[in-house]
């Protein structure tokens, strides 16, 4: 009886950490078919991606993808979406990366401040104008780029968009912040 109370116990326990784990995997499996999509798309556009982590003053680094157009030949100016939604998860991305990848743009994109692959802890958006600033220096020296970012995006892509503009760095040459409204309170 005490064996079989044990053997009871033992399936019940792992009928309950089955349930979490069940959940658990459908979220890492979900997370996976993401990247998956983000590396088909990738590869259809024809586009070249390079892993970075770009240093904050801080020494926090942030985890940027960098896209170029196949077969780019001489400085390129950039496109750089920040965001907290995840780099290659965020469908936005692939949208205007093949808008701009056509046209002979490098695109950029990051995982703010304590986000996915980014170091650090999430809190919007204290440190975001001088992250973007930092993030434009390292783009501004980069040997494949002109110097020159544009920056786009919705809804938070937008808000670190109005925050880096407080900041008049001059290789922020252009900006199309789509839906930022939520954090302009934080505007200085």
């Amino acid at each position: 009886m005490r064996t079989l109370l044990v053997i009871l116990l033992l399936v019940l326990a792992l009928a309950a950490l089955g349930l979490w784990q069940r959940d658990h995997i459908e979220t890492l499996l979900r997370a996976q078919k993401a990247e998956w999509e983000h590396d088909r798309a990738v590869a259809a556009m024809g586009a070249e991606r390079t892993e970075a982590m770009v240093p904050m003053s801080d020494g926090v680094r942030l985890a940027t993808d960098v896209y170029l157009p196949q077969g780019a030949g001489g400085p390129l100016p950039a496109i750089l979406m920040r965001l907290p939604y995840g780099k290659t998860r965020f469908g936005e991305v692939r949208k205007w990366m093949r808008t701009f990848l056509p046209q002979g743009y490098a695109v950029v994109v990051q995982d703010m401040r304590g986000r996915y692959a980014s170091e650090g802890v999430w809190a919007p958006y204290p440190d975001d104008a001088t992250d973007a600033a930092a993030t434009l220096d390292w783009i501004a020296g980069q040997g494949w780029s002109d110097g020159k970012v544009g920056t786009i995006g919705c809804p938070a892509l937008g808000e670190t968009q109005m925050m880096l503009a407080t900041q008049r760095h001059p290789a922020h040459r252009a900006m199309i912040p789509m839906g930022a409204g939520g954090a302009i309170g934080t505007l200085d």
